[in-house]
């Protein structure tokens, strides 16, 4: 065929075949039948699966280009001849059909020119692709699925709402922890017992509890971590005042009945300070970056090959790894660890913490009354130096003390710390953090008279420790090394530690040793030390695995002293999983100063409503046993109602989602309107999720104070007609409760229109087009085609504001505009949905469309 392209050849029947590809899913595609065969649309086959292709209406032939291996490809209608590389062919004009929105080609031609090997089935009307080797699409789905999730994270941030923020309370029921045991044996039995709970009075966060033991009609009690704290939100000058049972975190270490401010963050830092990356490779590269072996950003290199890298960085330790794709080919890997200690601040920022109270033992009474005051401010000064100076006065020492510390980071591996305590204790040590896990760390701590810091009545102390891993094939390994020295007045002492780990598979051995040396000035040295061995095994918990042994491990150990030349012990450990709820263990062990043999079993039971804990020892004494139950009860802001739980709750928080069906469209839920049970809700972080039978969303365990991410997956609920207003919101965690969150549910809307062709005072119907439905306030979309008589119709549209238009790319193709070119629309949130209809579209062959406007 010459000339140029003919359109609307309407004596060939259109229809549609549903084409498969492992890459692609299953997408409905136009075709034509003709002749007793079926043709496939080329450009929206390889738009389906990326193959680079230009249409060059001029010179009617289609080129384009595989990238891997780089071969280019071209169809040229005028002389019908085919070109992929050097190789040549020619086909029929038969081969070839040209609609109305695409041309199509026989399957055999794909074959033959480009080896895709298109099966259509005549009784299924579908039609599947086999191809030897990756094509684009694949190669494309590997990197979204590397890259999902980053490209939009900050912007995805902004699109939640904060519906739920901080509400506070005159008084509010809250959690309850108990832990509840008995000990008996021996001709005695004792029971022990902690409750602690949790509640929200006076606007702040109460939590704390007793503990005791009851044994021959005698009970002791004590308090427990009892505090009432209230958070200051948006307030850099104070951000906590709490009062109760405290700990001292300065230069003295103690528990305090008193008061403590501070504007430290009660939800703490999770990141410090920005970090940045940057080096310079070969131009048009592709980077990535992975933080902790998660992929975190990519980018490609510019025209001089500089990238650059800018993220926060996270308390602790954080390996970093660039990957660099060259463009021909080479892959080239770079390593590194940063090291954030957790008393590092972000650069510029100032923090402090007073307190200030009675020294408290617990229930029994105070430490004799001595008071106690400390008091710190830190600032980071850059975002690799960080400055702390405090002081404290405690009644034993009868003075107050000065200290003062610096913490800094060299090179991001090196940590240098210097702590300053005048006439009790000076201190400096350094430390380094290499790639591959390995670190050292040595320090050197002199002591000045006698005081609670030197209760050992040291003078100096030095310490220096080594860790490195080696992997060998199949097999990882480990070796550590420490030395403590210490001076005291009348001689010295020596400590080593040191010892090598080995993992082949499921095996793992481990051996360790122990020894000291003291020498006296007065009197003999003395040395002691021990070896200790262990092998563990453990069996594949996968159901591929014979029962008998499916989860169970195996542990051998051993004590052995080298300067007795004795195995002072060994024992043998056996333990299983059972029903994924509980493990229970035996041990078999044997003590050789005292000649015996001991007989241990133990069982963990982790039920729904509580966990149990059982065992006994069997000893040349006699028989001991004990029994431990413990759990969590939480009031339920619906209806007064208990949760039960597991695990301990006091301190966390909790919320209950609860979504329902807005019959009077009111936005609030009212007793006649129907609950939606589901769990088709999504956080951005790892949660405790449970429905109640009541269609209730109970998420548990959250931090207090923090503010969380929830999205509403819409195509997960049980009708998915329903959607909510709007599907991703916010809401800050209340410290100890629960909070109710209600989500009122609309039906989602129907959109109907139809695209037809004027030809003077004709209008004819256009199939296959392409529509697109674009959400205004995002990048979502939706892409629908239109049926043979020119309608189309789609629902399932979430409330908001839409843009109706048609496949530029079809347009262009067709050389035809669109009047109007676009369409805005707005779906309402009605409880029985929103149907937009009369949608339609002219598309006209000349370049003065009629007038048009937005529905």
């Amino acid at each position: 065929m010459t000339g140029s392209f003919c359109f609307f050849q309407d004596q060939d029947e259109e229809t549609k075949l549903l084409f498969y590809y492992s890459a692609t899913g299953r997408h409905y595609v136009n075709a034509i039948y003709s002749n007793g065969y079926f043709f496939l649309p080329l450009s929206e086959l390889f738009s389906l699966l990326y193959l680079y292709h230009e249409i060059d209406r001029s010179e009617n032939i289609v080129k384009g280009k595989f990238y891997n291996p780089e071969v280019q490809w071209k169809l040229d209608f005028n002389s019908n001849e085919a070109q992929n590389g050097k190789e040549r062919l020619l086909f029929s004009a038969d081969d070839v059909r040209f609609g109305k929105a695409d041309i199509y080609l026989k399957p055999e031609l794909y074959e033959k020119v480009f080896g895709l090997k298109l099966k259509v089935s005549m009784n299924a009307l579908s039609v599947a692709l086999e191809y030897e080797g990756d094509l684009p699409v694949e190669e494309r789905q590997r990197r979204e699925n590397r890259h999902l999730g980053i490209v939009n994270r900050g912007k995805d941030d902004n699109e939640f709402i904060l519906a739920y923020p901080r509400e506070r309370k005159l008084i509010k029921a809250g959690v309850l922890d108990y832990n509840i045991g008995m000990l008996s044996g021996r001709g005695s039995r004792s029971f022990n017992y902690l409750f602690k709970g949790g509640a929200e009075v006076m606007g702040g966060s109460l939590s704390g509890g007793i503990s005791g033991t009851y044994q021959r009609n005698i009970n002791s009690i004590r308090a427990v971590n009892t505090t009432w704290e209230y958070d200051f939100r948006d307030n850099p000058f104070i951000t906590s005042l709490r009062a109760g049972q405290l700990y001292s975190n300065g230069i003295f270490q103690r528990r305090v009945t008193g008061v403590a401010l501070s504007n430290e963050p009660v939800v703490p830092r999770r990141y410090c300070n920005d970090h940045v990356i940057e080096g310079v490779t070969d131009p048009g590269s592709e980077v990535e970056l992975y933080l902790n072996n998660r992929l975190c950003a990519f980018q490609y290199a510019d025209d001089q090959g500089y990238y650059i890298f800018k993220f926060p960085l996270n308390y602790g330790s954080v390996r970093t790894k660039v990957q660099i794709y060259k463009p021909d080919g080479k892959i080239v890997i770079r390593h590194n660890r940063i090291i954030t200690p957790g008393n590092f601040l972000p650069e510029g920022v100032m923090s402090y913490d007073i307190k200030a109270g009675i020294t408290d033992d617990g229930w029994s009474g105070y430490d004799e009354g001595r008071y106690f005051y400390q008091g710190y401010i830190a600032r980071g000064i850059t975002k690799n130096i960080t400055v702390k100076g405090g002081a404290a006065f405690f009644g034993r020492e009868a003075r107050l003390n000065y200290y003062s510390s610096l913490t800094a980071r060299i090179n991001e591996q090196y940590l240098v710390n210097i702590y300053v305590a005048p006439d009790l204790q000076y201190k400096t040590g350094l430390a380094a953090y290499y790639p591959g896990g390995g670190n050292w760390k040595i320090s050197y701590t002199c002591f000045r008279n006698e005081s609670l810091l030197n209760l050992r009545l040291l003078e100096d102390e030095l310490f220096a420790g080594i860790f490195f891993p080696y992997t060998l094939p199949d097999v990882k390994s480990g070796f550590r090394f420490s030395y403590r020295y210490n001076r005291f007045r009348n001689g010295t002492g020596n400590e080593f530690n040191g010892g090598v780990s080995a993992r082949l598979r499921r095996l793992s051995f481990r051996v360790d040793y122990r020894g000291r040396i003291n020498n006296c000035y007065e009197s003999k040295s003395y040395a002691d030390g021990s070896a200790f061995a262990s092998l563990t095994y453990s069996f594949s918990g996968l159901p591929s695995s014979p029962l008998i042994v499916r989860g169970v491990m195996l542990n051998a150990k051993s004590v052995y002293d080298p300067f007795t030349r004795h195995l002072n012990s060994a024992g043998l450990r056996i333990s299983k999983t059972f029903y994924r709820q509980g493990r229970f263990h035996i041990d078999l062990d044997y003590e050789k100063s005292s000649r015996s043999f001991y007989l241990q079993a133990g069982m963990n039971i982790n039920l729904n409503l509580f966990r149990i804990s059982s065992g006994f020892l069997q000893m040349k004494e006699g028989f001991m046993s004990r029994q431990t139950i413990s759990g969590s009860l939480a009031s339920l802001p619906e209806g007064g109602k208990i949760s039960f739980s597991n695990r301990p709750r006091v301190g966390r928080a909790g919320v209950s989602v609860l979504m329902f069906v807005d019959s009077n469209e009111n936005g609030k839920y009212d007793k006649n309107e129907v609950l939606v049970p589901s769990s088709a809700v999504r956080l951005d972080r790892s949660v405790d999720m449970k429905l109640s039978p009541e269609g209730i969303l109970h998420i548990g365990r959250l931090n207090s104070y923090e503010s969380y991410n929830i999205e509403i997956i819409q195509s997960e609920l049980q009708d998915p007609l329903l959607s909510p207003l709007n599907s991703k919101l916010s809401f800050i965690a209340d410290p100890n409760r629960y909070k109710l969150i209600k989500i009122p549910l609309y039906r989602t809307g129907v959109i109907e229109g139809s695209v037809a062709l004027e030809r003077g005072e004709q209008q004819y119907p256009m199939s296959g087009l392409r529509v697109i439905i674009e959400n205004a306030g995002s990048e979502n979309k939706e892409i629908i085609k239109t049926f043979s008589d020119g309608t189309f119709y789609t629902m399932g549209i979430l409330p908001g504001r839409y843009i109706v238009r048609i496949d530029q790319n079809q347009l262009d193709y067709l050389d035809l505009v669109c009047s109007p070119d676009k369409i805005e629309i707005e779906v309402r949130a009605l409880a029985d949905g929103d149907f937009l209809q009369d949608i339609d579209f002219v598309l006209l062959n000349d370049h003065n469309p009629i007038t048009g406007g937005s529905k």
